[in-house]
């Protein structure tokens, strides 16, 4: 049995009640009494019917917000979004990580989908939904600058199982907490290198030179740690180096003084995918 889906979309175009009512029954397979859209909800609503969708007015870049419920359908948001843009033929916007909250997606009706970001404006008692940048040209937002959004990979949260595994009750002073908050950053960038740089298959070369700086304090606060704890964190951190040897190859043009991991870099390098 199909679980019912919970829609969030918006439109950047005017709004065609009979084309989405269309597009709707050939995505859900219904018929058209079986799709409810309404500007509201209200006691005359079909609310047994498999599609609902309710629409407001917005102000701004997004004109439309879109609310469905969908009782025979089980897409993902992403392929729903994509399917619908395909079937309207205009762009669908929705939300992708919840931080940070400007954090959107943008799909046209053909191609791959691209980050955009929203911001919220006052112009008198309205309120503007505006999309300030995207990653690409967009017909309908001549106006929005065209830049990687490189805040939504610093929000992407990486497993750091060893660093965890460090981590116990007893990080009471300050010291230790430190070494492992810098052992973990460390970890935390070699598992996004070692997986492909999620979110989005890049990384700024300012992420990686703050890493490098990380771990250029990781080595330095082992030297405030009691010897028997500096131990267990030195191989730990051993752990994780050898990993990013791996990964990386020598490069040229690094000053002597700078310590071997600045001398490294993958290949091809992560801030040139763009």
């Amino acid at each position: 049995m199909t679980t019912a889906a919970i829609y969030d979309l918006y439109l950047l175009d005017t709004l065609d009640v009979g084309r989405l009512h269309a597009a709707l029954c050939e995505l859900a397979g219904v018929s058209g009494d079986d799709v409810d859209i309404d500007s509201d909800w209200h006691e005359g609503r079909n609310s047994g019917a498999a599609v609902l969708c309710t629409y407001e007015p917005f102000d701004g870049d997004l004109t439309y917000h879109l609310d469905f419920y969908m009782r025979t359908v089980d897409f993902s948001e992403a392929e729903f979004a994509q399917r619908l843009a395909a079937r309207l033929c205009t762009p669908i916007v929705y939300a992708a990580e919840s931080y940070p909250p400007s954090a959107f997606w943008l799909v046209e009706p053909h191609g791959p989908r691209m980050r955009v970001r929203l911001d919220g404006k006052e112009q008198g008692e309205v309120w503007l939904h505006v999309i300030e940048a995207v990653e690409r040209p967009v017909g309908l937002l001549p106006h929005a600058r065209v830049e990687a959004q490189p805040e939504v990979i610093r929000e992407h949260r990486m497993e750091t199982p060893i660093a965890n595994r460090l981590r116990s009750p007893s990080e009471s002073t300050r010291a230790v907490r430190e070494v492992l908050g810098a052992l973990a950053a460390w970890e935390a960038m070699v598992v996004r290198m070692t997986s492909g740089w999620p979110p989005d298959g890049w990384y700024p070369l300012e992420y990686w030179q703050e890493d490098l700086g990380t771990r250029d304090r990781l080595a330095a606060d082992l030297e405030q740690l009691p010897l028997d704890l500096a131990e267990t964190v030195m191989a730990a951190v051993a752990m994780v180096d050898e990993t990013f040897r791996k990964a990386t190859r020598e490069i040229p043009g690094v000053p002597a003084d700078k310590a071997w991991w600045w001398h490294r870099a993958p290949e091809p390098l992560p801030w040139l995918k763009r």
